[in-house]
């Protein structure tokens, strides 16, 4: 056999290959195109999300350099600087915190900061005005501004005050700058003039170890985010300092330093391997269809000499030719659905802020998996082509498994035979089936998940009664609570006053840091070896096991009486009336099953009065009071402050007590239950009190939370219905696809039939009845495997998730019967009267 090297032949016989299969190349662009643009969506929800939760996560920790160096003399700071692996390096130097009393509910930290990259990366660089560049100058965000009830236009005066030596500084600045604040930054910049800072700082004399004044914040940026505490921890050894010496933070934001859910990686392969096999179904069938049609002249290439591998080249170059037309369309069109569905996906979770990737990357790696897909479709079309040969060739066609024979005026069982030729392909028919499928069971599946949402756990989980009240930092996981007194008096008043109030709760909250005792100390061993916690936590664990000075914290709660109710207790009971004499405490236990308790049932625990940051530890362990456990129990999320500590004891005791023997305060939270018909009025009235009146109070009702459960639903099935749209489509495409083809294949047939007595309409009935027989196995597919796959899904996802069941329904699919139905039937019929068009002769003699 000859073997033809003409690569300019190759090419040309490519081209005029794919003009020929105008048809064919419609449906692999449209299969091509629909491919990627869900490999398009999928990159683009998930950067999106990933970007949306780094920058939140950024301004949380309050920056976006790779990590920093803590509380650095200014020694420490030039020797770090100098080392080669850091790419840039800023610092700020800390002088005090405000103590406006605008500003208790505002953590603001006053500092001098070397310049406009340093302010950038801390989110706190001025948009409108400039840094200070004199004495008198400062400028900050609009968050401190109104709440120093200060205008927000350059030149205004700001008055300022601060503690430095034991003494509190009050002078007068002019701003000069200042950005939109941010709610979700745990704190606010102020910031002064060098000299300003220099000057006040040259006869300083350093406190305590916990006394910052004038020490150096500086944060580094490397070449990469990877293995940024690695590069930190050398930069201290190679600086001829101990790791332990100088303290140092990994910003977290960054997804290399975070342990990623495995539900999430699992998930986003699974969708991937769905997208891959749906597109592998149509663009192979597609092939598999155009290479049984044309196997004649591939015989006949062979017989020219054409070699198998020759053959496959010139498939690839058709397939590169498709891909170069479809994959523009399927990037444009998938970015702009996955844009779309970004804020329908970050909907349900608890990150603020959206941000729509346009990293390239989305793009890059949607063309190789769309190019992987249709390079993986083509290859057993192609390896067929490759091999046949010229003899088999000039016998191929689509019924050669065909035996049945009909005499002509014989009576002819038409759905026997449409369920004959729906089956002779058997893997062209397999094909279809499970491309028809696909999107059912997606659909069964999404339906499934979203009202197999237990809703009353999530609202035990969120919230106990009709309405919450606190600071707003109760209600944002990203803003920590910090004892602040939002709940005044005169709201607790107003509150009282609104109509239909059945109960009134309160929550009193406080923390204080004391000495770990032997009792706790002797937990952590225990701890560590059973790793209870994040990796994060046993290294604290093991510096805690290392350092005998540690503190822990203790935080003490002062509860309504009927809140005791909905404690969650693992030993020992309740008696309130015992525990109002003052001489019990209910406990906390360490994991969240309860199995390691802080303390146990009898035992003795001294309290003290909180310790604020101007009391040293030792004037607060002065005044302590010593209670015995009365049970051991978790106190619900809804009512906790929502954050915790490596080692962290609650107490719980009533409110009388602890305002009596602990401190005395405003309350944490107010919970409230109300009649029905009063809770549209007590939502006015709190809406309208925080927009009005205080912008630092929030709120949850039970409404609200219902709401945002059925949002949940919602998004689930906007998303689900999306993909299964795609799918369902794809499928539906397949079928066109084959319904086309093979009719336009079976022309000779259809007239051979006709010339032994079938007529013109039996023809159409024979092609509906084959089009109702994909419609069944499809139907069966789904309700038979596609059940059995829909719950071993359900059951999959319903693990470890405390809100959701293995509920599963199949009612979607069977909703979505009649359209598959009208679908399957129409097109053969609309099909069908083409063949009538030319005469039997004709299409006796097509094949000669």
């Amino acid at each position: 056999m000859l073997n033809v090297e003409n690569k300019k032949c190759i090419n040309n016989l490519s081209n005029e290959t794919l003009k020929a299969n105008k048809m064919r190349n419609l449906f692999a662009i449209i299969a091509i195109t629909l491919t990627c643009i869900l490999f398009t969506s999928l990159f683009t929800i998930g950067g999106s999300v990933l970007t949306s939760m780094e920058e939140a996560t950024m301004r949380q920790v309050g920056g976006s350099a790779h990590g920093s160096f803590k509380y650095l003399s200014p020694k420490e700071y030039d020797v770090l600087k100098e080392h080669k692996s850091i790419k840039q390096i800023t610092y700020s130097v800390v002088l005090s915190t405000a103590e406006n009393e605008e500003l208790k509910k505002r953590s603001t930290e006053i500092r001098y900061i070397s310049g406009e990259d340093g302010a950038q990366e801390l989110f706190s660089n001025p948009t409108t005005g400039k840094l200070p560049q004199n004495k008198n100058e400062v400028a900050t965000d609009t968050i401190i501004l109104e709440k120093l009830g200060v205008s927000a236009r350059i030149g205004e005066n700001i008055e300022l005050e601060y503690i430095l030596n034991g003494e509190k500084v009050k002078e007068t600045f002019t701003l000069v700058g200042f950005w939109e604040g941010d709610p979700l930054a745990n704190a606010s910049m102020l910031w002064l003039d060098k000299d300003y800072v220099e000057e006040k700082l040259m006869d300083y004399v350093p406190g305590d170890k916990f006394d910052y004044t004038g020490l150096v914040m500086a944060d580094v940026v490397f070449a990469n985010s990877l293995n940024i505490e690695n590069k930190i921890r050398k930069i201290i050894t190679d600086s001829g300092f101990d790791t332990n010496q100088i303290q140092y933070g990994v910003n977290w934001a960054y997804m290399g330093g975070n342990e990623i859910d495995i539900l999430i990686v699992i998930g986003t392969i699974f969708i991937m391997l769905i997208i891959i096999f749906c597109g592998y179904l149509m663009i192979s069938n597609i092939f598999f269809i155009s290479i049984s049609k044309d196997i004649r002249e591939f015989g006949l290439l062979k017989t020219l000499g054409f070699t198998g591998k020759q053959i496959k080249k010139i498939i690839r170059k058709q397939a590169i030719h498709l891909c170069l037309v479809g994959t523009p369309i399927g990037l444009v069109c998938g970015y702009i659905i996955g844009s779309l569905l970004t804020p329908v996906v970050m909907s349900v979770m608890t990150y603020d802020g959206l941000v729509i990737s346009t990293n390239p990357f989305i793009f890059i790696v949607s063309i190789l998996f769309t190019m992987l897909t249709v390079f993986l479709s083509i290859s057993k079309p192609a390896k067929i082509a490759s091999k046949v040969s010229p003899i088999e060739a000039l016998r191929n066609s689509d019924n050669t498994n065909s035996k049945r024979k009909f005499k002509k005026g014989s009576k002819v069982n038409l759905l026997k035979m449409a369920h004959h030729n729906v089956t002779r392909n058997f893997k062209k028919f397999i094909m279809v089936i499970i491309s028809l499928s696909l999107s059912l069971i997606i659909i069964n599946v999404t339906f499934s998940y979203a009202n197999g949402f237990d809703v009353e756990k999530y609202l035990r989980s969120s919230i106990l009664n009709d309405f919450s009240v606190g600071d707003l930092s109760n209600f944002n996981v990203n803003i920590r609570y910090g004892e602040q007194d939002t709940l005044n008096k005169e709201l607790l008043t107003e509150l009282k006053k609104q109509d239909g109030i059945e109960f009134f709760n309160e929550v009193y909250f406080t923390q204080a840091s004391v000495a770990i005792p032997k009792s706790i100390r002797d937990l952590l061993p225990e701890i560590k070896e059973n790793e209870l916690g994040s990796g994060e936590w046993l290294e604290y664990v093991e510096q805690i096991l290392s350092d005998q000075d540690a503190l822990m914290t203790l935080s003490m709660y002062g509860l309504s009486d009927e809140l005791f109710e909905e404690l969650e207790f693992v030993s020992g009971t309740i008696d309130l009336e015992k525990l109002k004499t003052g001489d019990y405490v209910i406990a906390s236990h360490y994991d969240y099953e309860g199995t390691l308790p802080y303390y146990n049932v009898g035992d003795k625990v001294s309290l003290p009065k909180p310790v604020d940051e101007r009391t040293s530890l030792s004037d607060s362990l002065k005044n302590m009071k010593e209670y015995e456990v009365m049970a051991v129990a978790q106190i619900p999320y809804p009512l906790s402050i929502k954050s915790t500590t490596v080692i962290n004891p609650n107490f719980y005791l009533p409110k009388d007590i602890f305002l009596a023997d602990i401190v005395q305060k405003e309350p944490m939270l107010v919970t409230l239950d109300v009649e029905d018909k009063s809770i549209p009025g007590m939502t006015d009235f709190l809406e309208n009190y925080i927009n009005v009146i205080n912008n630092d109070l929030d709120f949850q009702s039970r409404e609200t939370i219902v709401m945002e459960y059925e949002n949940i639903q919602k998004s689930y099935k906007l998303v689900g219905l999306v993909l299964s749209g795609i799918l369902a489509f794809i499928g539906i495409m397949n079928f066109v696809n084959t319904n086309l083809t093979s009719i336009s294949a079976r022309k000779r047939e259809f007239a051979t039939l006709q010339s032994i007595g079938m007529t013109n309409s039996q023809v159409t009935k024979l092609l509906i009845f084959e089009g109702l027989w994909y419609t069944a196995f499809a139907m069966t597919f789904t309700f038979t495997i596609g059940i059995l796959l829909g719950k071993l899904v359900m059951v999959t996802l319903s693990v470890g998730s405390p809100y959701q069941s293995s509920y599963f329904t199949a009612i979607p699919a069977l909703l979505c019967l009649p359209i598959l139905i009208i679908i399957t039937v129409l097109i053969p019929y609309l099909t069908s009267k083409n063949i009538s068009k030319q005469t039997i002769v004709e299409r006796l003699r097509l094949s000669e």
